[in-house]
Protein backbone atom coordinates (compact mmCIF):
# COMPACT_ATOMS: atom_id res chain seq x y z
CA UNK A 1 0.00 0.00 0.00
CA UNK A 2 1.26 3.39 -1.12
CA UNK A 3 1.77 6.07 1.66
CA UNK A 4 1.70 9.07 -1.04
CA UNK A 5 -0.33 11.82 0.44
CA UNK A 6 -3.02 13.11 -2.37
CA UNK A 7 -1.79 16.67 -2.02
CA UNK A 8 -4.97 18.23 -3.69
CA UNK A 9 -7.19 17.08 -0.89
CA UNK A 10 -8.01 19.51 1.41
CA UNK A 11 -7.21 16.60 4.48
CA UNK A 12 -4.37 15.14 3.44
CA UNK A 13 -4.83 11.06 3.36
CA UNK A 14 -3.57 7.93 2.35
CA UNK A 15 -3.75 6.74 -1.22
CA UNK A 16 -6.72 4.38 -0.37
CA UNK A 17 -9.44 5.62 2.41
CA UNK A 18 -12.75 3.35 1.47
CA UNK A 19 -11.85 1.26 4.45
CA UNK A 20 -11.38 3.67 6.97
CA UNK A 21 -14.49 5.25 5.47
CA UNK A 22 -16.78 2.58 6.12
CA UNK A 23 -15.61 2.30 9.45
CA UNK A 24 -15.85 5.74 10.45
CA UNK A 25 -19.57 5.64 8.96
CA UNK A 26 -20.30 2.60 11.38
CA UNK A 27 -18.78 4.08 14.10
CA UNK A 28 -20.90 7.66 13.41
CA UNK A 29 -23.78 5.46 13.46
CA UNK A 30 -23.36 3.95 17.05
CA UNK A 31 -21.05 7.30 18.66
CA UNK A 32 -23.24 8.67 21.46
CA UNK A 33 -23.89 12.25 21.53
CA UNK A 34 -21.15 13.70 24.35
CA UNK A 35 -22.44 15.12 27.40
CA UNK A 36 -21.96 18.95 28.25
CA UNK A 37 -20.06 17.72 31.26
CA UNK A 38 -17.82 21.07 32.29
CA UNK A 39 -18.54 24.77 32.90
CA UNK A 40 -16.90 27.90 31.49
CA UNK A 41 -17.41 30.42 34.46
CA UNK A 42 -16.51 32.95 31.82
CA UNK A 43 -18.61 32.63 29.25
CA UNK A 44 -21.14 30.96 31.49
CA UNK A 45 -21.50 28.03 29.38
CA UNK A 46 -21.23 24.65 29.46
CA UNK A 47 -19.09 22.08 27.28
CA UNK A 48 -17.77 18.47 26.88
CA UNK A 49 -14.02 18.42 28.07
CA UNK A 50 -11.78 15.96 26.27
CA UNK A 51 -11.59 13.07 28.67
CA UNK A 52 -15.86 13.05 28.23
CA UNK A 53 -15.37 13.64 24.29
CA UNK A 54 -12.65 10.47 24.29
CA UNK A 55 -14.49 8.46 26.57
CA UNK A 56 -17.50 8.22 24.55
CA UNK A 57 -16.22 8.34 21.50
CA UNK A 58 -13.27 5.46 21.90
CA UNK A 59 -15.33 2.22 22.71
CA UNK A 60 -17.09 3.16 19.28
CA UNK A 61 -14.11 3.73 17.29
CA UNK A 62 -12.09 1.10 18.66
CA UNK A 63 -14.64 -1.55 17.79
CA UNK A 64 -14.40 -0.13 14.27
CA UNK A 65 -10.60 -0.47 14.25
CA UNK A 66 -10.44 3.08 14.21
CA UNK A 67 -8.25 5.42 16.36
CA UNK A 68 -7.15 9.36 16.71
CA UNK A 69 -3.45 10.03 17.91
CA UNK A 70 -2.62 14.07 18.47
CA UNK A 71 0.68 15.35 18.45
CA UNK A 72 2.14 18.93 17.32
CA UNK A 73 4.67 20.30 14.84
CA UNK A 74 6.74 23.43 14.47
CA UNK A 75 5.53 25.65 11.26
CA UNK A 76 8.67 25.68 8.88
CA UNK A 77 9.35 29.54 8.53
CA UNK A 78 6.67 30.70 10.99
CA UNK A 79 7.41 28.71 13.79
CA UNK A 80 3.87 28.58 14.58
CA UNK A 81 2.74 25.71 16.61
CA UNK A 82 0.33 23.03 15.17
CA UNK A 83 -1.78 20.57 15.82
CA UNK A 84 -1.77 17.79 14.17
CA UNK A 85 -4.69 15.10 14.64
CA UNK A 86 -4.80 11.84 12.49
CA UNK A 87 -7.39 9.00 12.17
CA UNK A 88 -5.96 5.83 11.37
CA UNK A 89 -7.57 2.45 10.73
CA UNK A 90 -6.22 -0.58 11.21
CA UNK A 91 -5.62 -1.63 7.42
CA UNK A 92 -3.20 1.44 6.92
CA UNK A 93 -5.55 3.93 6.20
CA UNK A 94 -5.40 7.68 7.21
CA UNK A 95 -6.69 11.13 7.35
CA UNK A 96 -4.21 13.56 9.06
CA UNK A 97 -5.79 17.56 10.14
CA UNK A 98 -3.71 20.16 11.46
CA UNK A 99 -4.69 23.52 13.24
CA UNK A 100 -2.19 26.21 14.46
CA UNK A 101 -2.52 25.96 18.57
CA UNK A 102 -2.71 30.04 19.42
CA UNK A 103 -2.22 30.96 22.92
CA UNK A 104 -2.12 34.62 25.25
CA UNK A 105 -0.75 34.63 28.22
CA UNK A 106 -3.63 35.85 31.22
CA UNK A 107 -2.79 37.23 34.37
CA UNK A 108 -3.02 34.76 36.97
CA UNK A 109 -1.05 32.25 34.60
CA UNK A 110 2.28 31.45 32.74
CA UNK A 111 2.91 30.96 28.97
CA UNK A 112 3.29 27.29 29.37
CA UNK A 113 0.11 27.53 31.04
CA UNK A 114 -1.49 29.11 28.41
CA UNK A 115 -0.05 27.05 25.80
CA UNK A 116 -1.48 24.12 27.44
CA UNK A 117 -4.68 25.55 27.88
CA UNK A 118 -5.12 26.33 24.16
CA UNK A 119 -4.07 22.98 23.34
CA UNK A 120 -6.27 21.22 25.06
CA UNK A 121 -9.17 23.41 23.80
CA UNK A 122 -7.66 22.58 20.05
CA UNK A 123 -7.10 19.27 21.51
CA UNK A 124 -11.32 18.96 21.53
CA UNK A 125 -12.77 20.53 18.56
CA UNK A 126 -10.18 19.08 16.01
CA UNK A 127 -10.68 15.35 18.07
CA UNK A 128 -14.63 15.89 17.71
CA UNK A 129 -14.11 17.48 14.24
CA UNK A 130 -12.00 14.55 12.72
CA UNK A 131 -14.66 11.92 14.07
CA UNK A 132 -17.67 13.61 13.56
CA UNK A 133 -18.92 13.70 16.81
CA UNK A 134 -21.62 16.10 18.45
CA UNK A 135 -22.80 17.05 22.07
CA UNK A 136 -25.98 16.49 23.41
CA UNK A 137 -27.61 20.43 22.82
CA UNK A 138 -26.86 22.38 20.04
CA UNK A 139 -27.34 25.92 20.04
CA UNK A 140 -27.93 26.19 16.10
CA UNK A 141 -24.61 28.97 15.91
CA UNK A 142 -26.86 31.37 18.33
CA UNK A 143 -23.92 32.46 20.30
CA UNK A 144 -22.63 33.18 17.10
CA UNK A 145 -25.66 35.55 16.21
CA UNK A 146 -25.66 38.95 15.80
CA UNK A 147 -26.61 40.73 19.10
CA UNK A 148 -30.36 42.68 19.00
CA UNK A 149 -31.11 45.82 20.76
CA UNK A 150 -31.79 43.69 24.09
CA UNK A 151 -27.94 42.83 23.63
CA UNK A 152 -29.38 39.02 22.88
CA UNK A 153 -28.40 37.15 19.87
CA UNK A 154 -30.89 36.83 17.23
CA UNK A 155 -31.39 32.92 16.33
CA UNK A 156 -34.41 31.21 14.42
CA UNK A 157 -32.65 28.26 16.53
CA UNK A 158 -35.51 24.97 16.79
CA UNK A 159 -36.26 23.55 19.87
CA UNK A 160 -33.77 20.58 20.86
CA UNK A 161 -34.07 17.84 18.75
CA UNK A 162 -35.77 14.99 20.05
CA UNK A 163 -35.14 12.12 17.40
CA UNK A 164 -32.18 10.87 18.76
CA UNK A 165 -31.72 9.47 22.15
CA UNK A 166 -29.55 10.70 24.45
CA UNK A 167 -26.72 9.08 25.50
CA UNK A 168 -26.50 5.89 28.59
CA UNK A 169 -25.44 6.84 31.86
CA UNK A 170 -23.06 4.98 33.84
CA UNK A 171 -21.86 0.81 32.91
CA UNK A 172 -19.67 -0.11 30.41
CA UNK A 173 -21.67 1.88 27.43
CA UNK A 174 -19.27 4.91 27.61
Amino acid sequence: MSEQIQQEATLPHSEQIDQLATALALAQRKMPACRKDSKNPHLKSRYTDLTELVDATRPVLTEQGLSVVQSTRTEPGTGRLLLVTMLMHNSGQWLRGEAPVESVPTKGINASQALGSALTYMRRYTYGAMIGAVSEEDDDGHAAAPLTQQGKPRSSAPSRRQDRPNRVEGGGSR
